[in-house]
């Protein structure tokens, strides 16, 4: 790897030692079993309802934690740019960012816009990722989660939330008017329904259950699993990393 890449490369290290830590401290918090199994009364209906509800909201650290590994990622490839641009004698060069655009069809604007001071053979590199949508949405999605300051952009989500997975020995010996399996994980209210039966009823189940936090309110990413997605931006920008240093040493501003 050329040494003008350096900054790039330490930047991705902290951030893979960052999602660790991050995977590490989630398992923790939903190891503490942050939830519990409810039975709501309804007496106009005669009904009762058999729920899982968070007990307690996520940390507010996850989210914060998981947009400044975003920004990190982020950062690292407009290094990329810079590192290009300095390479080709530009002194101060304040257009070389990672053209990140909402359309391939704005490749002249990009360019024209953020990415005045970069050798057209690096920004023929980056734009060969795809980085818009109707690309590679994912990518894109990195830009918007690096700065995103919503309050629900990580929500909890029960997994495993299927018959077979998460339900053992169930019986009821009155009427059963919903039976929610495989139950459906309601983010808005940080629960999930397993079934609705008259409240004269015995009901028993064992109950298996497993939770991770997905993207909430993200164009692009709801409802995708958040460590796997922030492992995926790590490893992609690393490939755009290799490419650019190997455009580089192709065309003489790397050595």
């Amino acid at each position: 790897m050329s040494e003008n890449l350096n900054s790039a490369s330490a930047m991705l290290d902290d951030a893979s030692a960052e999602i660790e830590e991050l995977e590490k401290q989630v398992a923790i918090f939903f190891d503490s079993q942050p939830y519990q199994r409810v039975v709501e009364h309804d007496a106009r209906t005669r009904s009762d309802t058999h729920k899982i509800k968070m007990t307690r909201q996520i940390p507010g650290q996850f989210r914060s934690k998981a947009r400044h590994i975003a920004s990190d990622i982020r950062s690292s490839l407009d290094h990329i740019g810079y590192a290009s641009a300095i390479a080709t004698g530009k002194s101060k060069p304040k257009k070389a960012s990672f053209p990140f655009a909402r359309s391939a069809d704005e490749a002249t604007n990009v360019r024209k816009r953020n990415c005045q001071d970069l050798p057209d053979e690096i920004f023929d590199v980056f734009w060969s990722f795809q980085p818009y949508l109707g690309g590679d949405n994912i990518l894109w999605a990195l830009n918007e989660l690096a700065n995103c300051n919503k309050h629900r952009s990580i929500v909890p989500v029960g997994q495993g939330l299927s018959g077979a997975q998460m339900i053992h020995n169930f019986s009821c010996d009155g009427i059963c008017h919903e039976l929610a399996f495989p139950s459906q994980w309601d983010t808005e209210k940080s629960e999930a329904i397993l079934c609705v039966v008259d409240n004269a009823a015995n009901t028993n189940y064992n109950i298996q259950l497993g939770f991770d936090i997905w993207f909430g309110e993200i164009d692009v990413l709801r409802g995708q699993p958040v460590i796997p997605v922030l492992k995926y931006f790590e490893k992609l920008a690393r490939n755009i990393v290799r490419a650019a240093d190997s455009e580089g040493v192709r065309i003489g501003i790397f050595s």
